[in-house]
């Protein structure tokens, strides 16, 4: 299933490296201000970490080359689903912004963006146990609406 039409991003929305809390909150009060969002979606502030404290993410503006993940504490995104989606449906209708993902355009499918992000189930088995995360499926996060 195709995700409905995303929200662009704000005209003039900040960017600022390492702060992707920082980037994340300020993207969603500014969602959070544009009523035509707030009645058609669902506005997730995801926070993502292991118990190890350390994520592996591909497709970063600092990873070294595709083969190589960089390696966070915690990363931050926000995700949108259509506030008419119940249930399974998010990852067929949701949306992820990253401004610290090489993936384009922003924002990316909620599937292309996990699977892109967190690698596949070959490349979480072949990362050391205190890098991986739960599974594609059950991705460790906290949802912050």
């Amino acid at each position: 299933m195709t995700p409905p039409a995303a929200p662009v991003l704000p005209d003039g929305y900040r960017y600022t490296p390492y702060y992707c809390e920082e980037n994340i909150y300020l993207l969603a009060a500014s969602f959070q201000l544009d009523s035509s969002i707030v009645q058609a979606w669902e506005i997730s502030v995801v926070f993502v970490s292991n118990g190890s404290k350390l994520v592996a993410l591909w497709n970063q503006k600092l990873c070294t080359g595709p083969e190589h993940p960089v390696i966070w504490d915690y990363h931050v995104i926000l995700a949108l689903r259509p506030r008419r989606a119940t249930g399974d449906d998010i990852g067929d209708i949701a949306w992820v912004y990253d401004f610290d993902s090489n993936l384009a355009p922003i924002p990316q499918p909620w599937h292309d963006y996990l699977y892109a992000t967190f690698g596949g189930e070959l490349t979480q088995r072949s990362l050391p146990e205190q890098y991986r995360r739960c599974t594609i499926k059950s991705l460790c996060h906290r949802v912050c609406p």
